[in-house]
């Protein structure tokens, strides 16, 4: 996991200054911005279940950059979220997903220890979607 966010973290751009996390966990980003707002269940600046309410109490372009990291995955309609994101948006937005087609999931698979239901639910990893990325792709143009 560590390896993800280090890899999102060089992505950050450098002119950043104000950073939202939605799913921020550990506030791992906090350190690259002078103005930092975490969204999570709890422990966060502000605490909010996203599966139950995803509009955003925030003002339009209120932030330079918002970090998606391993939580659309788990989100009902993260279609909605990511269109609060993008109002709430000054400059950049920052999507990162699992990669689920792991070698080692494909043996799991293979050899029963995923079954197809798991799978394609992804209920194993507490995953409402899975993410290819064509289908993030179609996903994000769709909103943008």
């Amino acid at each position: 996991m560590n390896d993800r966010l280090h890899q999102i973290a060089r992505m950050i751009p450098k002119n950043v200054e104000s950073i939202l996390d939605i799913g921020c966990k550990d506030k791992f980003f906090k350190r690259f911005g002078k103005k930092y707002t975490g969204i999570d269940l709890k422990g966060a600046e502000i605490n909010q279940d996203l599966n139950k309410n995803q509009k955003l109490k925030l003002k339009d372009g209120s932030y330079d950059l918002i970090i998606f990291s391993q939580i659309l995955e788990h989100i009902a309609d993260p279609r909605q979220l990511i269109s609060e994101a993008k109002r709430v948006s000054k400059k950049c937005i920052i999507v990162g997903l699992p990669t689920e087609l792991t070698l080692d999931n494909r043996f799991r698979f293979f050899f029963g220890k995923i079954s197809g239901e798991a799978w394609g639910g992804f209920n194993i990893y507490g995953h409402k979607h899975f993410f290819t990325v064509d289908t993030i792709e179609k996903f994000i143009l769709e909103i943008f």
